[in-house]
């Protein structure tokens, strides 16, 4: 090992992490924008060698760090600076790891970038909610891959998301030092 990946792997921290559909799998990001996939069941063994809680596979997800993930039926979706991106499991699983599609919220300013670092997957209606350094929550559609609405009010960096499962309300927290309820209907 060359003596910067030695200092890489020391100041590594690891911001997101998801488990794939089967649960076979753990996805981990860090902050050199790499995903590292780790079998489960071979760290887990009681006979697990050192060797068998390497990952098996991993890759460069983003050009920052890989802030959040969230894993579907089908894809694992991860986030960075200003960005989405969706890698399908079949192909993480065979060490293929080639990005399905990826995608920029609107932003308001094409100069701005911000970190998204809180992705929420709402089941119900096939979105995923996602939010960050733009103090905005946006919803996206994911058979169509367009953005919905987007949720405005914070004055500060939002950290994280939640929804209610008896209703369609998210919630989200923010630097600002507030927690908002967002309704079943987006703005128009």
């Amino acid at each position: 090992m060359d003596a910067q990946r030695a200092l890489e792997l020391l100041h590594m921290t690891v911001f997101s992490q998801s488990v794939s559909p089967c649960g076979k799998y753990l996805a981990a990001g860090n902050n050199y924008g790499e995903i590292a996939i780790f079998s489960l069941s071979a760290a887990l063994s009681s006979e697990a060698k050192e060797e068998s809680k390497k990952p098996v596979v991993s890759f460069t997800a983003h050009d920052g760090p890989v802030y959040a993930m969230v894993s579907t039926e089908r894809q694992l979706l991860s986030s960075g600076n200003g960005e989405l991106r969706a890698w399908n499991w079949s192909d993480i699983v065979k060490k293929g790891c080639k990005e399905a599609w990826s995608r920029r919220p609107p932003y308001r300013s094409s100069l701005e970038v911000p970190e998204i670092n809180s992705l929420q997957l709402n089941p119900k209606d096939n979105s995923i909610l996602l939010a960050g350094g733009d103090c905005a929550v946006h919803a996206m559609d994911l058979e169509s891959g367009t953005f919905t609405h987007a949720l405005r009010g914070h004055s500060d960096y939002v950290h994280c998301l939640a929804l209610r499962d008896q209703s369609q309300e998210c919630l989200s927290g923010s630097e600002d030092g507030t927690v908002r309820m967002w309704g079943e209907e987006p703005p128009s």
